[in-house]
This record gives structure tokens, sequence and C-alpha cells, in this order.
């Protein structure tokens, strides 16, 4: 009947949407950048591609309420977002939160009397520099009372503008004093699940961002009434020493140059802990199978390059294949190889001996078609190239015979 068929097609239609969207949700990839490196270097280094977000760390306001700004940032925006990367201003940081004269500052801005101009002023900013959003980066000491009714005003000024609003916290360092009632202002919260321990306990060397740490933080954060859609695990790309190798911090590149071969290790010397390959990868595939936010990364500038990247690591995991059967079909044995395709390599779909009919319909993550195409009479085991298409995420929608299947695919 015309009516079944309809709401048939209406469950297809929502199925695709819902997996589009879970897509997106479920892949965020977010970096912070100092910007007390040098950005005219760093800015032909970094990788957008493989990026959603670059949070630009720190710009921070005067007593006034007017944030800096680093006229270097526009060239580190401007490639982002030719990549289609969100960029966001953080706000905040460690610095800030260590220095009571310079939280008392945040203070004064965001209490009752101060809030709405600065506010205003925040969102002026954001759209005087371009940028996407801004990331609230108070720690410790730095979060008050006032926290809440901040991020609430944020919201309420720059949602309706388009504008991000998120926050990076640990449980560890205050976090505990954020109110749930503020998770709903967040767009998604990058949840610290480092600095377990460090050089400012010398006596309690080990470890300081562990797999099971970051269990505990998700835990904590989820626990809270926090959606699990929001909550972005923050991984290390840095290590600290302890004893003969005591410093203040190495980066996972200096790391392995120092010591070659250790890529694979979490922690070398006498001793120096941080998170090698095959952790970074337990971290992202446990992101990707609970469903979780994303990964958010403490700092992409000390990545390593080649076949060492952890960027690289983080980017496979959470874009691996996963398939989903359509609503009340059977599962398709389809095999899309190689998956991703790296170009200029092309792609190959591969469909049982049975199929009769088949059809391909490829969209971008915006819902766009961008291949449509059947085929007839194909009662023997089949190859078809795939189309030639331009670097990214789609999603491949088979329906072979009376039988569906929806699928990423993703070309690099």
């Amino acid at each position: 009947m015309p009516g079944k068929k309809l709401n048939k097609t209406k469950k297809l239609l929502f199925l695709f949407i819902l997996f589009s969207w879970q897509v997106q949700a479920q892949n965020k990839i977010v970096a912070y950048l100092p910007n007390w490196l040098d950005y005219n270097v760093m800015a032909s280094n970094i990788n957008y591609a493989k990026l959603t977000h670059l949070n630009i760390a720190f710009e921070n306001p005067d007593a006034a309420g007017n944030l800096s700004f680093n006229p270097v940032n526009d060239k580190i925006i401007e490639l982002a977002h030719a990549k289609k990367v969100k960029v966001l201003v953080s706000v905040g940081g460690g610095a800030i939160s260590s220095d009571p004269s310079r939280y008392a500052v945040y203070f004064n801005l965001i209490s009752d009397a101060q809030r709405a101009a600065f506010v205003n002023k925040i969102a002026a900013y954001l759209t005087a520099h371009n940028l996407d959003g801004i990331d609230v980066d108070l720690e410790g000491p730095s979060i008050n009372n006032d926290y809440g009714k901040f991020i609430a005003d944020l919201s309420n000024v720059l949602k309706p503008q388009g504008k991000l609003v998120t926050a990076a916290l640990a449980h560890t360092n205050g976090g505990d004093a954020v109110p749930s009632s503020v998770f709903p202002y967040f767009d998604f919260v990058n949840i610290m699940a480092y600095d377990e321990t460090g050089p400012w306990a010398p006596a309690r060397p080990g470890q300081h961002a562990s797999m099971e740490f970051a269990r505990a933080c998700l835990d904590n954060w989820i626990g809270r009434g926090l959606p699990k859609e929001k909550a972005v695990l923050g991984v290390p790309f840095y290590g600290y020493g302890f004893n003969a190798d005591f410093n203040q911090g190495i980066g996972f590149a200096e790391i392995i140059s120092r010591f070659p071969g250790t890529e694979n290790q979490d922690q070398v010397g006498n001793t120096i802990y941080y998170n090698g390959i095959e952790t970074i990868k337990a971290k992202a595939n446990y992101v990707a199978k609970e469903q979780y936010g994303g990964i958010m990364i403490w700092q992409v500038a000390q990545d390593a390059p080649g076949n060492s990247s952890l960027l690289d690591i983080i980017y496979q995991a959470l874009n691996k294949v996963t398939s989903v059967p359509e609503i009340g079909s059977e599962a398709v044995n389809i095999n899309i190889y190689p998956n991703p395709t790296k170009l200029p390599s092309a792609g190959y779909l591969a469909f049982p001996a049975s199929t009769n009919k088949l059809k391909i319909d490829i969209r971008d993550l915006k819902g766009g078609s961008v291949y449509d195409k059947t085929f007839k009479n194909r009662k023997h085991l089949e190859r078809i190239e795939l189309p030639s298409l331009a670097p990214g995420m789609y999603i491949i929608r088979i329906k072979a015979d009376s039988r569906s299947y929806s699928n990423k695919y993703l070309i690099e």
C-alpha cells in the first residue's frame, strides 16, 4: 500500500539522518595550539584536515574586559577555515588559574555587575576576528560561584549568533565546583584526563594519563549528568620526567627523537611517562566504541611526524568503518576497500553473487548527494570502482535487491 511504502521511506530517511548526525556528533577531534609558539612556523605544519576544532590558547582580558589578540592568529584562522575546521578562542589557562591577581580580574568581569558587558565584548570579539566560538579554560581556584551564570549568559548571547560555547574542565582541578545545571549551555566539554601527577609531585612518579584515569574522568562527568555526546576525552601529546630524567614536561615528538623506537611505549629512561601510540589508540577506540563526543589534544604542536603521528592514530580510530543495517532489512555482505581510500588510489565495492539490482547512494555529511547510480542484472560476484571524490567523510548507502545497508566511507 502507498501509506506503508511512505512510512518505510520515512523510517529509512530517519535512520540515514540519524546515522549522519552520529558520525558528526561522535567524531570531534579538538586540538589546542598555544599562542606562545611561533604561529608563523606552526601555521603550515598543522594537519587541519584531521581536525574538527582548533582552540587558540590563550587570549585573556584586561581589567576592562578587552581580550588580547595576536595578529598572527589570522593566518591560523584562515588556513583552518579553508579545511572547514572551526576555530575557537580559549580563555583562561593554567597560568591564570595559578595567579590570584589574574583570576581576580575574571572574578570582577563575571560578577553580576560586570558580566553582561563582558559577554557582549566577547561576542563582538568573536565576530571581529571571524572566530567560531569560545572555550572557557578556567581551572582550580579560578572557578567561583559566578562561573555557572557566566556560561549561561555566554550561551544565551552567542548561540543565537551561531557561535559555540565549550569548556576545558578537570574534576581533579576545580571541576567539581561547576554546577551540573550548566551542562545544557555547553556544546561540549573537553575533559582534561591528564596531569594526575607531575613535576609538582616529585615524590609521586608514575603515569599521569593512564587508561584507567581516562575512564574514571569520563565516568565522573557522565555520572554528574553530562551527556555522552558532549564528553570529549582529553589526551596528552606530552609526558613528564621523574628522578634522573626530571623535567617540567616534554613533547611526544621530542621523546621519540631522544629515544628512537619508543613510540609504542608509555615510559622510557629514568623515567619519562607519556602516552605512546598503543595507549592513544586504545583511548580513541574506547571513545568510538562507547560513543563519547570525541578526543581533545593538548597540544597538537607536540605531535610526531609520519607514521608516529598520534593525530593520525586518533583520526583513524574515530573514523573507522562501522556498518548500520537499516530498519526491517537484512545486512548485506558488502566489502568497501580500501577504507579509508588514500588518493590517488581508487575505492572499490564488492557485493554478493546473488545480487540482481544494486543501488549506490553516496552523500556528504550535510546530506548532499554526490553520487547516485543503479546497476542491474549483476548476477555474479562483482567489483565496482567507486567515483573519485574530494577528501572527506561520506555516508554510502547500498540497496541490494530488497536489502539495505549504510556505512561510512573515508577518502584521504
